[in-house]
């Protein structure tokens, strides 16, 4: 099992031939290519059930810790994390090339949705999904709304009801936040002057930490190089759909383990231990 997940961690670290991997580990391509592949479905089983909404990272004394590190930098009260989605893209496909392919990206690829919290933690990591679709059709098939509903309302005992920040794309709910928007075209007179001036702050506070959620996406594939090559994403040939799932496990264990990251010392929040993140995710 150890030299399984060394495998792992040198072919996701670094772009190499398994001709080269071959000579380090001194195995056959093949079977190096078997237990790469069979190492990464066996990581997601196990951990993507937890991955998806780690209730953990989502209890109430991390709410409470989170909405105030956004708090102290931003104008927003009770919001705990910032979410958005990323395009990854892979080599064409074979079959369903015109649902893999993204027009904006100017290729084919995999999309993803994650929400980054204060602790430089991906607390939520859903997909895969086709890269055609918009990032909302991801979010309401992931059904978080409802995982959000039970972690994070605590309206029944008098409590704040708490949110995450996302782009214009997603809909404004009880748990959702998103820019307030002006029509230019409107002719609505605002008498209220101040609270159209409140809400542009607030646009500007929360676009300065919003970049957290980048910073995460910039960070998996700066750690994993393996994700950056479509090249090495082979729908059909291999479970190109999972790598970038279980790249981000092994990113949140990166921050464990180095006791956190860019935006864990931007918002001075610590992330969990290593062991303790892993018990966590094992016992949901």
């Amino acid at each position: 099992m150890t030299l399984a997940l060394m495998i792992v961690l040198r072919r996701m670290v670094f772009l190499a031939h398994l001709v080269d991997l071959s000579l380090l580990f001194g195995k056959g391509k093949s079977i190096l290519s078997v237990i790469f592949n069979e190492m990464i479905e066996k990581i997601y089983i196990k951990f993507y059930p937890a991955l998806k909404f780690d209730y953990c990272q989502f209890r109430e004394s991390n709410l409470m810790c989170f909405s105030r590190a956004i708090r102290e930098r931003s104008l927003a009260m009770y919001c705990v994390g910032f979410i958005d989605g990323t395009f990854n893209k892979i080599a064409r496909p074979i079959v369903d090339q015109e649902g893999a392919y993204n027009g904006h990206y100017q290729g084919h690829g995999l999309k993803y949705q994650a929400v980054v919290t204060p602790d430089g933690i991906t607390s939520s990591i859903m997909g895969p999904d086709s890269g055609r679709n918009h990032d909302v059709h991801m979010y309401r098939k992931s059904q978080l709304d409802a995982m959000m509903c039970i972690a994070f309302n605590f309206t029944n005992i008098n409590g704040p009801c708490y949110y995450l920040y996302g782009n214009p794309a997603y809909t404004a709910s009880d748990h959702m936040m998103i820019p307030f928007r002006r029509n230019k075209y409107c002719t609505v007179i605002y008498l209220d002057e101040t609270a159209d001036e409140q809400e542009l702050a607030i646009n500007k506070s929360m676009s300065a930490v919003q970049i957290s959620v980048e910073h995460k996406f910039a960070h998996v594939r700066s750690l994993w190089a393996f994700l950056k090559y479509s090249q090495t994403q082979r729908s059909g040939q291999s479970p190109v759909g999972l790598y970038y799932i279980v790249g981000t496990f092994l990113k949140n264990l990166h921050v464990c383990y180095n006791g956190g990251n860019q935006t864990s010392k931007k918002y001075s929040v610590a992330p969990p231990t290593p062991e303790q993140y892993i018990y966590e995710l094992l016992n949901q």
